[in-house]
């Protein structure tokens, strides 16, 4: 199954493109909280972006709202922190938040509003933009600005494309559960 393939054009190149690397950020950051043990810490910090400390603040932040929240509302809130970072965003705020949950239609909860901040934090702005104009560029001949390429409202895009949001409750569904295939 491709994802959110059924978007097209440039818009739906760098949309597609961007949820695609916002779902294996998210799943990277949801699997630092698994990573308790030295060894453990060790073998996925080598393989990760994101790095697992032993006191790491964004584990609790994710666990509090694990409890609070359930595993799949945590899981679409960030990976929604993802999306807006990966749209370069530097930081979001209360509104963005609630036009995202309005979107999953989450009851909203205050340990998600944390975990809805994690992507613009944990994620180097610099290298946002150096790897994602290169990417762009290279692999999909868009050769305007990044910040140009990213300019537009990807939540009205979503919210008039059901089909994507469907697609993306099967993939948190089959992640946080981890039985079906999406």
């Amino acid at each position: 199954m491709q994802f959110f393939d059924s978007l097209s054009g440039p818009k739906g190149i760098i949309l597609r493109s961007i949820l695609c690397e916002s779902l294996a950020n998210a799943v990277e950051a949801f699997a630092c909280i698994n990573a308790k043990e030295n060894v453990h810490r060790t073998l996925y910090n080598f393989n990760s972006y994101t790095h697992a400390a032993r006191n790491d603040p964004q584990i609790g932040t994710i666990n509090r709202a694990l409890l609070s929240a359930g595993p799949a509302n945590t899981f679409k809130v960030l990976f929604f922190s993802f999306v807006y970072a990966n749209f370069l965003y530097k930081k979001i705020d209360e509104h963005r938040f609630q036009e995202v949950i309005g979107l999953l239609r989450i009851n909203s909860a205050k340990t998600l509003f944390p975990v809805f901040r994690l992507g613009v934090r944990s994620l180097d702005f610099s290298f946002r933009v150096k790897t994602s104009g290169f990417y762009f560029r290279h692999f999909h001949g868009l050769h305007r600005s990044i910040y140009a390429l990213t300019q537009f409202d990807f939540v009205r895009v979503l919210e008039k494309t059901p089909s994507l949001l469907a697609q993306l409750n099967k993939i948190s569904d089959f992640i946080v559960a981890g039985s079906k295939q999406p």
